[in-house]
Formats: structure tokens, C-alpha cells, sequence
């Protein structure tokens, strides 16, 4: 009796890159894994990263001021560590070139005002509060409040430069007097007054403070960015 031939039986685990079945000579199976193509970044994928970045910048100069990283610790989520707490709330609002007037410095609070800022020049910038601002927060005379005031500035005229760049400022007040009207002035150093003649356009965010730049603030106003034009287009300073 002629004995059966044995069936070739193949087991094989693992990734499969190439694989090649030689039988009496002849190939019965071969396996060549095509190499996957590099799909380049689309445009919106390019633009969600650029606003991931600025986003995470913006919150870094935020997270950088003690007083102020304090007053994110429970908006908008008191589980999560406060510069998450900036992103979540300033993500959506930022763009893929640069910051927008709808993102902010503060968390929200009871006390809300526009901004502060009544002028920018490249060697000053203005920030008036009145008595009738300060009528709205109920807080003791004699006390320290700080006043910081974050630039972002964007429109570069030469366009090989950076899409935007970032300015932080901040000021202690002692002795708070509640019927007082305050003009501060911030005076720009001569290092940092190029940044006001490179770019046209900047946005200008601030806050008050109740408490010294080092301390935790009970309470603060949530404020706006507010948006000043620093230079013309080179053919409207022409005409």
C-alpha cells in the first residue's frame, strides 16, 4: 500500500515584513508588506498645531506670575492643575497666526471690566483706573494690588520674522485707596522697543490684581484683549 503524502503545514506568528514559501523548488507564497507613504501634515492639521503652540506660549507667560497662576486653580475645573485650566479656556480662541481679543489672562470672576489700556507708543504703555471702576469691588483701603499687562504682537513687516511675539509687564501697588484714580505708566526699556516697530498690530490684555504679584488673590477682575494698530502698511504711510 503506497503511503499518503504528508500535507506541508506552515505556522507562523509574529509581523509579517516579507515572507517567501519555498516547496520542491517552486515558491508557493510570497508576501512583501508595502511600505506605508508619508502622508504630509493637511492644512487643518498644520493650523491646530500652530494654535496648540501659541496657546501653550500665551499660558506660559501666564503660569510664570505666581498671583496669577493662583486665581486658575479652580476655573474652569478645580480637579485640574491650573496652566490646563488656561488652555481649556483659551484654546478655542486663539488662531493659527496669533491671539485674538477673546483670550485672556484672568479667569473669570464677579468683577469684569474691558481692559484698561487707554494707549500704547513704543516707549509707553497707559493704564487708567478710575474711582468708578473700583466702586464695583468690594475691597479694604490700604491693601497691595498688582497690575499685569501681557502684549502680543503680530503682522510682522518682515514676513521672515516670527508670526507674533509676547510681552510680559507687571506692577505692584501699595496702599489702595478705593475713591483714588490711578494713571500707570509702564515705561519700555530700549531692548524691547523694537518688537513695537517690527510689528503693525498688537493686542493688549491686563488685569488687577487684590494682592501682591507673589501672593494668592481672593479677588481680581476678568478683562478682554484689546487690539491697537502700532504701524501702517508701508503704502498707507506713503500717501
Amino acid at each position: 500500500m503506497a503511503e499518503p503524502k504528508k500535507n506541508l503545514k506552515i505556522r507562523f506568528e509574529g509581523r509579517l515584513d516579507n515572507l517567501v514559501i519555498n516547496y520542491g523548488g517552486k515558491v508557493l507564497y510570497s508576501y512583501k508588506k508595502e511600505k506605508k507613504r508619508e502622508k504630509g501634515k493637511t492644512e487643518k492639521q498644520k493650523a491646530a498645531q500652530s494654535k496648540t503652540a501659541i496657546t501653550a506660549a500665551f499660558c506660559s507667560q501666564i503660569n510664570q506670575i505666581p498671583a496669577l497662576k493662583y486665581s486658575w486653580k479652580k476655573w474652569p475645573d478645580m480637579e485640574r492643575k491650573p496652566y490646563r485650566n488656561m488652555l481649556a479656556a483659551n484654546m478655542r480662541h486663539t488662531s493659527p497666526e496669533h491671539l485674538t481679543i477673546h483670550n485672556i489672562i484672568s479667569p473669570k470672576s464677579q468683577y469684569e471690566y474691558n481692559n484698561f489700556c487707554k494707549s500704547v507708543t513704543s516707549s509707553e504703555i497707559d493704564i487708567r483706573i478710575s474711582s468708578q471702576e473700583f466702586s464695583s469691588i468690594n475691597t479694604e483701603n490700604g491693601k497691595t494690588f498688582s497690575i499685569i499687562v501681557i502684549i502680543c504682537f503680530f503682522n510682522s513687516k518682515d514676513k521672515s520674522k516670527e508670526s507674533y511675539k509676547l510681552l510680559t509687564l507687571c506692577k505692584e501697588i501699595e496702599n489702595f485707596d478705593q475713591l483714588k484714580t490711578y494713571n500707570i505708566k509702564f515705561q519700555i526699556d530700549p531692548e524691547k522697543q523694537k518688537e513695537f516697530k517690527e510689528y503693525r498690530n498688537c493686542i493688549i490684555y491686563n488685569t488687577v490684581l487684590f494682592s501682591a504679584l507673589t501672593s494668592g488673590p481672593q479677588k481680581w477682575y476678568s478683562t478682554y484683549g484689546l487690539e491697537f494698530v502700532l504701524n501702517k502698511p508701508e503704502e498707507d504711510e506713503v500717501k
